[in-house]
């Protein structure tokens, strides 16, 4: 089971000599000494059963340990326990409980354990939400509920008498009691957690050190995933995580100077000027200017937001930035949320009345009457200025429209529709209703269903490390499947390794997916993903995939994979992916300042596909939306063509 790991760098700032001296640590929470484990009790029987990865570096198991198996008709609950001896008292708050379960038929699961020591239970109560593969669980045993009493539910279990052991039980809740019941554990433990550190080579986060001193890409078959056979390194480091977190840094003097040397490493080492036509030099010379009028650490904060405007226009880059956060220059004030009680879209320069959330206004504001003016100020206009002012923003003006639609709680807003029968009203819309957003608009991670008795419908929303598993759980219709649409419509990116793993089912032999080009110009060697040999989609199954112009990063690696390397495959969507494809790492400064940065690798070229940043992936079949009923919380004509065509 893979330990969580956070990045932290470590900084002893010399004013004298003119520069920091970095060191940077990655803080492991390991395992360090286990209390019990099902792996090693010699009492629990073992079963064939394939178990699918979850987390770096894990390997698919053929064994398992069956906890509960029960028959039909088998009531209430069932109980799966255990006794063990521990030779130290246990401090509650330093220990925990780690699971990889499979579960069939279970609603909810107790878990509780007996401190001979201490004389108290602990127990956890945990609402299961959907069956099969289980997210892996390391739970700290301090937040659970304690007690000297054992609780009610478990009376009648058979868990006395109590001794001087450890008592370990699991406690299962059915969803229907006369239906079998499962559940399989491929790793149960009770471990004490402890911090471990570990150095990183200096060219993780120095872009001019990896210039020189870049290593050639490992040969190592020890990857993050069985997956793959050949990789870049990068995919290492994805491992190690994406935020730097600095610490010996007591005043802003080092922390101005520090985020100076970031910033402009940053802006020097940008790997996409020629991609977002930005001229190099002059953003350099503006930078320089800035950092020589601001030297002030009494206006710290004011300085952090003029590099964030300055980042802000020149780049028009979400990987590349500098922001505050809450606790920061503004401790005192609450940071006021944004309320959006209307849904605007925009289809051929004119703008609709796509959804609205607060009932007050569903009446005077009905689905698909055209939005004229806000506040006075004609929709035209506003799209006009924006196009000549902020051209990078301005390609999204086809399709879900925020410009001075979201407000605070006081504010309020004036529209002038214009109705079907052409008569113009106002309506003075406030923001302080209650909303109330339909299931339909709100975004579905891992959600699968069966559109017909053929067709697989499997939607995430982002790439999280559930998305393989949760996919394999409804392998059985899948594998039968004629056509599967995978839809990554609003997916703007995640974890890597997701990707890669869902990839694998869809490949007949290893299929090479992007290089990484170096600051030099130099490519690394290929990452290549292998087939997977237990898990295989048939290739005369249609694979579908839906995109939009917020299906990002991440995602356009799964497309430029999937459509590189797979026939009978077709990416379908009313406009191109983002074109927005880097790997971010986070500077977190102690007076929460957050510098983020692309600016550490170079740039990925996905095979047959290149760089595709700003310019994202054309759809192999481009869906025209031409009326608000076409979006996907209403017909949904995307979708629609997915399933005809």
């Amino acid at each position: 089971m893979k330990n969580i790991k956070i990045l932290l760098l470590f900084i002893s700032f010399f004013p004298s000599s003119g520069f920091c001296q970095w060191k940077a640590q990655t803080r492991d929470f390991v395992n360090d000494k286990t209390v019990y484990s099902i792996v090693q009790d010699k009492n629990q029987k073992t079963l064939n059963f394939l178990f699918p990865e979850y987390e770096f570096y894990d390997r698919l198991s053929t064994k398992v340990y069956p906890l509960i198996d029960a028959g039909e008709g088998m009531g209430k609950g069932y109980i799966w326990k255990t006794d063990f001896y521990y030779q130290a008292k246990l401090d509650s708050s330093e220990h925990f409980l780690q699971t990889d379960l499979y579960l069939e038929n279970v609603g909810s699961l107790l878990f509780l354990m007996y401190n001979p020591y201490s004389r108290t239970f602990y127990s956890k109560t945990i609402k299961v939400t959907y069956q099969g593969y289980q997210n892996q669980l390391s739970d700290n045993l301090g937040e659970w509920d304690s007690s000297k009493e054992l609780p009610a539910i478990f009376k009648d279990k058979g868990l006395f008498p109590l001794s001087d052991k450890f008592k370990l039980a699991v406690l299962a809740v059915p969803v229907n009691p006369e239906l079998k019941l499962k559940v399989y554990a491929a790793d149960l433990a009770v471990v004490h957690g402890s911090v471990k550190y570990v150095s990183l080579p200096p060219d993780f986060y120095l872009p001019q050190v990896a210039k020189k001193n870049r290593k050639q890409p490992s040969t190592s078959s020890d990857f993050m995933s069985e997956y793959i056979s050949s990789s870049t390194d990068q995919e290492k480091r994805g491992v190690l995580g994406s935020s730097i977190y600095l610490s010996d840094l007591d005043d802003k003097l080092a922390e101005r100077d520090l985020i100076n040397n970031a910033v402009l490493s940053s802006v020097k080492n940008y790997p996409f000027y020629a991609e977002r036509n930005i001229n190099k030099d002059s953003a350099l010379r503006k930078l320089q200017k800035i950092m020589r009028l601001n030297t002030d650490t009494a206006g710290f904060y004011n300085y952090v937001g003029i590099l964030s405007r300055f980042l802000k226009d020149e780049f028009h880059d979400p990987h590349l930035g500098i922001n505050i956060q809450s606790g920061g220059a503004i401790k005192a004030q609450p940071v006021q949320k944004v309320i959006r009680p209307l849904r605007a879209y925009s289809i051929s320069n004119k703008l609709y009345v796509a959804a609205v959330f607060d009932e007050r206004y569903k009446t005077v504001l009905p689905l698909g009457e055209e939005i004229i003016k806000i506040d006075q100020r004609l929709v035209t206009d506003i799209m006009d200025s924006l196009r000549k002012n902020d051209p990078e923003d301005a390609k999204n003006l086809n399709g879900e429209f925020l410009d001075g639609l979201g407000k605070h709680k006081a504010d309020s807003t004036v529209l002038t529709v214009k109705g079907i029968d052409g008569m113009q009203q106002k309506v003075c819309m406030k923001y302080n209703g209650t909303l109330t957003v339909d299931e339909n608009f709100k975004p579905k991670q891992c959600y699968f269903k069966m559109l017909d008795k053929d067709v697989a419908y499997y939607q995430i929303s982002s790439w999280t490390l559930d998305v393989y598993r949760r996919f394999l759980n409804n392998w059985d219709n899948v594998k039968n499947a004629r056509k599967v649409i995978i839809d990554l419509r609003g997916n703007g990116g995640g974890i890597g390794l997701s990707v890669f793993r869902l990839l694998s089912v869809f490949f007949d032999k290893p299929a090479t997916i992007y290089k990484i080009k170096d600051f030099e110009g130099n490519y690394s060697d290929p990452l290549i993903i292998k087939s997977n040999q237990y898990y295989h989609l048939n290739p005369t199954a249609k694979l579908v995939v839906l995109c939009d112009k917020n299906t990002a990063c991440a995602s356009e690696i799964f497309i430029a994979g999937i459509l590189a390397n797979r026939a009978n495959t077709v990416l379908i969507g009313s406009e191109s992916t983002g074109g927005v494809l880097a790997d971010r790492y986070d500077l977190n400064f102690p007076s929460k300042v957050v510098f983020y940065t692309d600016a550490l690798i170079g740039k990925l070229y996905l095979n047959k596909f290149n760089c595709i940043e700003t310019k994202g992936i054309a759809p192999t079949s481009l869906v025209s939306i031409d009326q608000i009923t076409d979006l996907k919380p209403y017909r949904d004509k995307v979708l629609r063509t997915a399933i005809s065509e």
